[in-house]
């Protein structure tokens, strides 16, 4: 079926442009040999297949990432098309970015077809990333593939960092901490009002902007979890352990914080009831064994990991008794504005017999 959609597609495009197919065809000939060097392992594809699968490929993905276009969705992709943009992002379904622009360029009678493609598609793709994802406006340098591209986007600014170190602790799961006192609050993506009419101030730059603040607060980014979120972290956890090149494992830390905060289903309310996160699956167990078997394929750097001064910050809080004596005090006395005049009007009438014992014992010493 993909291939019949690829086809059409394809011939959508040739016609309304003034490049045709044999200019396309010479176009992927010349740089066969290039391409195929990409890939670790030989492709046993003849040559003319290898290059028919390059303009097919090719073509359908500019076709997609081109959706102003006059182009009729005949197909009725638009319904599947997050499923397809995690397809695109997938490791083993990567083609050199140098193909795509130069397919694009010849399209579109583009002079800047690598300036105008990598917006093009960072404007498609990121849509399909899980939690906040501010671009910074500016197109990567050396850009190999999509994936690649999408990743450069997406992670943290080296200036942005935590506070990177060996990785020696972990942190408690989310119920426990609250009972140590620590609060959970959500990161938005855009700046914008509370019910109030104030300004939300609590923005996240990306999806790994977490902070643990003086008071005692754990903000998290808000991230949407659905039936793609899974396929998405696992593929970028992969990329980021077997790509040499990558010195970071900003996916792969992430996926760590959030297996140490989510033990169970029990967690996950709390999470999703303060707003860090949208559970579209419907089921917090679920969830909860979603990040635990993606604990298993991650692998941090253990002498660079991003969280580890927000690791150490919490740590040190709930060794601190007081913290936990406080938050119980907080959770059995003070949860509700009628816990609250309970223990106000208990303060009182205690008062008054203090008051009243004081006074029996001070007219019975002097009656006068």
């Amino acid at each position: 079926m993909m291939e019949i959609i690829k086809e059409s597609c394809f011939r959508i495009i040739i016609g309304g442009s003034t490049t045709n197919a044999e200019q396309l065809k010479r176009a992927m000939k010349y740089m066969e040999e290039d391409v195929r060097k990409c890939y670790p392992e030989a492709c046993d594809l003849e040559s003319d297949e290898f290059v028919r699968m390059m303009i097919l490929d090719g073509c359908f993905i500019v076709y997609l990432f081109q959706k102003n276009s006059p182009i009729k969705d005949i197909f009725n992709m638009n319904s599947i098309l997050t499923e397809i943009w995690c397809d695109l992002l997938l490791l083993e379904n990567q083609l050199p970015f140098f193909v795509l622009s130069k397919l694009y360029g010849m399209i579109n009678k583009s002079n800047d077809e690598m300036g105008e493609f990598a917006p093009l598609a960072l404007d498609n793709l990121l849509k399909a990333m899980p939690g906040p994802t501010i671009s910074s406006g500016k197109v990567p340098k050396n850009i190999k593939h999509l994936l690649g591209l999408v990743y450069d986007s997406w992670i943290p600014h080296p200036t942005g960092n935590q506070g990177q170190g060996t990785l020696s602790k972990f942190i408690r799961c989310a119920a426990e901490l609250e009972e140590a006192g620590i609060e959970f609050e959500k990161k938005v993506k855009d700046i914008g009002q509370d019910n109030n009419g104030k300004d939300e101030k609590c923005v996240a730059s990306s999806l790994f902007d977490i902070e643990f603040t003086d008071d005692a607060k754990l903000k998290v980014p808000t991230i949407d979890i659905d039936n793609n979120t899974e396929l998405i972290l696992r593929n970028f956890v992969a990329y980021e352990q077997f790509v040499p090149h990558q010195n970071s494992t900003y996916v792969c830390d992430y996926v760590v914080f959030m297996d140490n905060l989510i033990d169970s289903g029990k967690d996950v309310q709390l999470l999703r009831h303060s707003g860090v996160i949208v559970n579209w699956l419907g089921d917090d167990e679920a969830l909860a064994q979603m990040f635990n078997r993606l604990r298993d394929f991650a692998y941090s750097t253990q002498h660079s990991f991003y969280y580890k001064k927000i690791y150490d910050d919490v740590d040190n809080h709930c060794q601190k008794k007081w913290n936990r004596w406080k938050a119980k005090l907080k959770k059995d006395y003070f949860n509700s504005p009628w816990s609250l005049i309970k223990v106000v009007a208990a303060a009182v009438l205690l008062l008054l017999t203090m008051a009243q014992a004081i006074f029996s014992v001070l007219s019975y010493v002097n009656p006068n």
